[in-house]
């Protein structure tokens, strides 16, 4: 018999590489009557996060002027409420037809999802993750993600998840319901079945956070008997951070003509350097003077030694739709020159070795390209 390994994000996490070419993004504002980007690279895999925890902003500084004068001061994501409430007072009628029903609802409940019964809603979609793939999942439906005990204390019909004959794994299970679906009323013999199994296997109380999918914010109205704590993202912006860069000379030509291996070794080198700067590493600056014998890192693409680049990174941290961070990049574009480079990375909460889950999204466009870019995607694959 096999013995399955505890899942791990550190041995479960694969990343995949996109290089290829950006449509035109056409202008307009913020506002939610706005068209905004939704098909292909890179806004198909931002919208398949499902809550962003966290986004980085690297730009030269000479770009972060401009953006300051024009766009951070009018990014703002919607602000996010905390509230502790039992999943069968959120089935209520009242705040499953003014709120769960009628609005774009985000929320996600606590704990982590191989130890606990983790509850999500997203866009009218409520599901307790995880789901086996965000492109196989209707909007709408709710998804609960349980534990042996609760399943059966629950009495609702589900399927088992995850691998059979797990060493050292419990069991668990997964029950869907359409929540947008006529039935889904008080009244209905399949929503009074929920109702009743909510109260009996959901009963305790759970801390949400919540918010909406749109750009304005949240009524307040539908969570005020919840004893709601508002907070309000405000974007963060580092000091000029001089900083060890790579050439960038000839990028775009070599992308294009190398091979799988090359490709993949320059990808790497590109991520790693964003990745350090994300972290606020001393290794890239540019007076390090770490002795080789404790790091042997090096700037990659620099052959006659590195580049001085003053930098300038501005975050986000907190409860994030998918579609603002989407708005966010598709903003920013339209006001960074094509001669300037940029980086821009989405983060989502941690919540387990979910299944395909897009668990980091890094978008790349080097300077002088023309609307190429480069796209990594971190997905844990449990």
């Amino acid at each position: 018999m096999f013995s399955f390994p505890t899942p791990s994000v550190y041995q479960s996490a694969k990343c995949f590489v996109t290089y290829g070419q950006m449509p035109y993004i056409q202008p307009g504002t913020t506002s939610d009557d706005t068209p905004q980007p939704a098909k292909g690279k890179p806004w198909a895999p931002i919208l398949a996060q499902d809550f962003i925890h966290r986004i980085d902003l690297i730009v030269p500084e000479e770009s972060y002027e401009t953006l300051e004068k024009e766009v951070l001061g009018k990014l703002a994501p919607p602000p996010f409420f905390k509230i502790t409430a039992p999943l069968v007072k959120l089935l209520d009628g009242a705040f499953l037809l003014d709120y769960l029903k009628n609005a774009d609802a985000l929320m996600l409940s606590k704990g982590q999802e191989p130890v606990d019964n983790l509850f999500t809603i997203r866009d009218g979609e409520f599901k307790v993750i995880p789901v086996q793939d965000s492109s196989d999942t209707l909007l709408g439906k709710l998804t609960m993600y349980l534990d042996r005990e609760t399943y059966e204390r629950a009495g609702l019909v589900g399927e088992p998840h995850g691998v059979k004959g797990k060493r050292g794994g419990k069991p668990r299970w997964v029950v869907q319901y359409d929540l947008l679906a006529p039935s889904m009323l008080h009244g209905k013999k399949g929503f009074d079945r929920l109702i009743y199994a909510c109260k009996n296997a959901f009963s305790e109380p759970i801390t949400w956070l919540c918010t909406t999918s749109k750009s304005k914010e949240m009524n307040s109205n539908y969570v005020k008997e919840y004893s709601p704590t508002k907070v309000v993202v405000q974007p963060t912006s580092s000091s000029t951070l001089p900083t060890s860069s790579p050439s960038f000379d000839g990028l775009l030509k070599d992308l294009a003509g190398c091979d799988k291996i090359e490709f993949e070794e320059t990808a790497a080198d590109f991520y790693e350097w964003l990745s350090l700067i994300r972290l606020d590493s001393p290794r890239v600056e540019f007076d390090d003077g770490i002795d080789p014998y404790l790091s042997r890192y090096q700037i990659p693409r620099c052959p006659e030694g590195p580049q001085t680049c003053k930098l300038r990174r501005v975050t986000w941290q907190g409860f994030m739709p998918s579609t603002w961070a989407r708005t966010a990049l598709a903003e920013i574009l339209r006001e960074v020159s094509f001669k300037s480079w940029l980086a821009f990375s989405t983060t989502t909460f941690s919540k387990g070795s979910m299944t395909s889950e897009n668990a980091e999204c890094t978008f790349f466009r080097p300077p002088n390209s023309g609307g190429q870019y480069i796209l990594w995607e971190v997905r844990r694959d449990g």
